[in-house]
Formats: C-alpha cells, sequence, structure tokens
C-alpha cells in the first residue's frame, strides 16, 4: 500500500499485529498494536509520540543500506564537483580523426577531490562515519562534527574535529549532512547559519532528510554564488490526482530548479532503494526483529523517541560491521566476552587464517570458532563488532 490514507484502510483494529515497512507514512489512525519496523534508519514517518504513549514497540533496521547510500553520494559529489567530463571527452577521442593526446588534453583542464574540504555533519552516524572513510579514500580535508562526536573521536578516525556545525561548515568546498530528521524539532535547521560561511562557490549535497534545509535561504545562498552547485536526494509524493503533495520533501527544491538548471541535481530518494540485496537484507532483518517482538518479548533497534515499552526486553541495537569502532566498543568487547575467551578467539582465527593459507583447516577449529561467534551474536553493546 503506497500512501498512509490506504495503510489506515487496511489496517483496521484487530486486523492485524505488526508492520514492516519502508519509507511510507504510517497514520494514528492505523491499528498495529503489536508493533512496527522500519526498513531503514529514521522512523519519523510513524506517530512515534502515540506509539510511545501506548506503550508499542518501534524499532528500525540500521546500516543496512549505509554503504549503498554513500556509493550514490559519491557519484552525486564527483558530478558535481569534478568538472571533467569524461563522455564528452571520449565522445571527442572516438569521433575526431585529428585528437592526439598533446594538445588535445589541454583543452579540458580539471580539479579533482583531493585536497578539497568536506563538511561532514552527523559523522557519527553509519552514513557520515562511512562518507568520512571514502572521502579520505579520496585524500580530502574532512571535518566532522555530531551531536555525540568529541576530539578524540575526530582523532581516532583520523579527520579534524568542529564543536558545532557552523565551525564544520566555515571555509569548506562541499557541505553534506547525515542525521536524523525529527519533525517538528529540527525542520530547516540548515540555513543561512550554515550557508555563509562556506567557502564561495562551493558545493552543498543533502542525502539525509530534505526537511532538514531551509530551501529558501539555499535559494538566495545560489542566487548569489555562495553555493555553485546542490545535490538533493529526497522523497516525491503525489496525491489520488497524481498531483504534487504540498509537503512532499522535494517539492521546495524542484520549485527553485528552473532558475538554477544545470548547477542543481535532484533525485527521488533514490539512494537508499536502488540495490536488490541491499533491500532484501533490511527485510530479512526487519522480519528477525518481528519474530523476536512475537516470540520472545524482545525489541531489537528501539526507535530512539519511544524506546523499549514497559513489559518488554531490551534486546539492544543489533547492526552489521557498518561504520567507525569507537574505543568503548572495543572495551565492551573485551568485557562482554572476557579476555580468556578473546584470547583463544584470537588464537583460533590465526590458525584458521593459516589453515586457509595452506589449504589445511582443522574442522575441529573451525567449530570452536564458531562456536565463540554464535555465543556473542546477539551482545547489545559488542556482537557488531566482533562478529565484523
Amino acid at each position: 500500500l503506497a500512501e498512509g490514507a490506504g495503510i489506515s484502510t487496511e489496517a483496521t483494529p484487530g486486523k492485524y499485529d505488526m508492520v514492516n515497512l519502508a519509507a511510507k507514512k504510517v497514520l494514528e489512525t492505523a491499528s498495529f498494536p503489536k508493533g512496527g519496523v522500519r526498513w531503514g534508519a529514521g522512523t519519523d514517518n510513524f506517530p512515534q509520540a502515540q506509539w510511545k504513549e501506548k506503550g508499542i514497540p518501534l524499532m528500525n533496521v540500521p546500516a543496512g543500506n549505509s554503504v549503498r547510500t554513500v556509493l550514490t553520494a559519491q557519484d552525486a559529489l564527483i558530478a558535481s564537483a569534478v568538472d571533467l567530463d569524461i563522455r564528452k571527452v571520449h565522445q571527442r577521442v572516438v569521433t575526431d580523426p585529428k585528437f592526439t593526446t598533446v594538445p588535445g588534453i589541454n583543452d579540458y583542464p580539471t580539479r579533482g577531490l583531493e585536497g578539497r574540504r568536506i563538511a561532514i555533519l552527523g559523522i557519527t552516524g553509519n552514513i557520515g562515519s562511512e562518507m568520512a572513510r571514502v572521502a579520505k579514500a579520496f585524500r580530502m580535508h574532512v571535518v566532522g562534527w555530531g551531536p555525540s562526536f568529541t576530539p578524540q573521536d575526530a582523532t581516532d578516525i583520523g579527520v579534524e574535529y568542529a564543536a558545532t556545525m557552523e565551525v564544520a561548515a566555515t571555509g569548506a568546498e562541499i557541505v553534506t549532512p547525515h542525521f536524523p530528521y525529527e519533525k517538528d524539532k529540527n525542520d530547516r535547521v540548515i540555513s543561512s547559519n550554515v550557508f555563509d560561511v562556506m567557502a564561495r562557490g562551493s558545493i552543498f549535497m543533502n542525502f539525509a532528510r530534505g526537511e532538514l534545509v531551509d530551501v529558501a535561504a539555499l535559494d538566495k545562498a545560489l542566487a548569489s554564488g555562495k553555493i555553485a552547485r546542490v545535490a538533493v536526494d529526497a522523497d516525491i509524493t503525489r496525491d489520488e490526482k497524481g498531483d504534487l503533495k504540498a509537503d512532499a520533501p522535494l517539492k521546495p527544491y524542484l520549485d527553485i530548479y528552473p532558475r538554477y538548471e544545470g548547477r542543481m541535481l535532484e533525485l527521488p530518494h533514490i539512494a537508499t532503494d536502488n540495490d536488490h540485496k541491499t533491500r532484501v537484507g533490511l527485510v530479512t532483518r526487519g522480519v528477525d526483529q518481528t519474530l523476536q517482538v512475537l516470540l520472545e518479548n524482545k525489541v531489537v533497534n528501539a526507535a530512539k523517541l519511544v524506546g523499549v515499552p514497559a513489559g518488554y526486553k531490551d534486546g539492544g541495537s543489533v547492526k552489521p560491521p557498518i561504520g567507525r569502532v569507537s574505543s568503548a566498543e572495543i572495551v565492551a568487547a573485551v568485557t562482554d566476552l572476557g579476555h580468556e575467551k578473546l584470547t583463544q578467539l584470537a588464537e583460533l582465527s590465526a590458525k584458521l587464517n593459516e589453515g586457509i593459507r595452506t589449504g589445511n583447516v582443522d574442522p575441529k577449529d573451525a567449530t570452536a570458532w564458531q562456536r565463540i561467534i554464535n555465543e556473542c551474536a546477539h551482545m547489545p553493546t559488542s556482537g557488531r563488532i566482533i562478529r565484523g
């Protein structure tokens, strides 16, 4: 069912226990008394205050699409920041019988990404930390800000620390937010406070949520030349007549596009939704979490604003080994497993690696190794790092 009204019409009281979905809206009139799972990180499409009051479990499936999102965002960054159109060069090479490397390449002066200052707002999240890792691979100068980001965190991952998003954006040639949207709390939080301090001729990217940005302020920054290019990935929603909804996240960006054609890249929230393997992984984990609620009364990956309702067990946070590993997680791994078992795991891993290299794996070693891994698979704080 595509939209909130359709879900409410279908989900009448007594018909369903739970719901699993991606980004579609769940209205307060829809009845799912035993909870819901959001395939992805953000849960702002659920009536969170109402579910918290009623004690209904709400869970997300974090990190499943982080790498895919970063890949699409990097595609957009290269399209916006690297001014060498290789397709045009290719076309000239195959059609111009007189083209030679020298002096032909002099017609294509370009600038890459190396050394350029990129501010990642929300660097502590799965997508933000992956974005930092890839930006560093391009030899970019990474500046990070996040609500829980500390100077020590910055040192650990080799980036520059910023105490506020405004400090992070100061002098940045590229700014990209990657933090959650919380309705009525951080609407349009990125405005002239960020745009005014960016480098002139900079690039702004938004692969988080369209609602985080004050598009009127973005319009002014584009008009003045402060921002040269914009790339945004947000939902397009339409009503029963096929008309664009007034509150469609991409609508304000589409409204200003005619004035900046060629300078704006607008996508329909495709970064997380265009890879079949990723989708299957998200759905599989969502079903696992659904079964844990129904069969074990356990809530895994509880939504931050709802928490674990009374009467349910806290299953902690379980996600793939994506993103940065903090010193706190390493300490938790030692605490959870204990020094003796960690030592045993390390020794077995070394033996198995040698066995794989020589083609002589001892099945007893493999069984013992798997037994330890299985023991820590659902540890709330350290399971992710140990499995990774």
